[in-house]
């Protein structure tokens, strides 16, 4: 007899909803619940700046769409009712074919948390944040799926980009292009841009 592996089940689905209603914003990081610190204008208006260059390139185009600062939670494989942990990105970004399956495949899908991977995400580094923890946040959506991750840091002014099954990062600054790739071909932004 196969061995089952142990999942670590912090809260249902419906429990989870709940609480992220009523206390704000958490993560769950390996089975533990991880209060998130209140944003802070400059690293808010350079994820509000990225999330709208990427809404207005893929929208007309009927690419995808992004999204500010909501969770997304990695149900338990063995019981789909059980979070096993969750995500906030500063940024995501879905390909609209992926949501357009979402949405036809989960009833009542408005009223629940995002219980799907984004294709990209978007970390901006905040005063608080330290690297070892900003590496561990690369780490875990790489490891979750996540196809591409971008992390922008607003003292260096550079923007570090991170590749699903590379172990490469290519880092930009100035007048670099930050591109899409294969999750949203043709869209690039200067880096510089991204902070004016």
């Amino acid at each position: 007899m196969a061995d089952i592996p142990i999942q670590t089940r912090v809260m249902t689905i419906e429990e989870f909803a709940q609480r992220y209603d009523e206390e704000g914003p958490f993560e769950i990081i390996d089975g533990e619940i991880i209060e998130m610190s209140p944003s802070v204008f400059g690293p808010s208006e350079i994820a509000d700046t990225l999330m709208t260059a990427l809404k207005l390139y893929a929208i007309p185009r009927k690419l995808g769409n992004a999204y500010m600062e909501i969770p997304f939670i990695l149900p338990d494989t063995y019981s789909p009712q059980w979070v096993k942990g969750s995500r906030v990105p500063d940024v995501m970004y879905f390909r609209a074919e992926k949501l357009a399956a979402y949405k036809s495949d989960t009833k009542g899908y408005r009223t629940l948390p995002l219980m799907m991977i984004p294709d990209l995400v978007v970390e901006v580094v905040s005063p608080t944040d330290n690297y070892t923890e900003i590496s561990k946040k690369i780490t875990r959506y790489l490891s979750d799926g996540i196809k591409i991750v971008w992390v922008v840091d607003p003292q260096t002014k550079t923007v570090s980009v991170h590749l699903l099954g590379s172990k490469q990062q290519t880092n930009l600054s100035g007048e670099d292009k930050l591109t899409g790739g294969d999750v949203i071909p043709g869209f690039e932004i200067t880096v510089a841009s991204i902070f004016d």
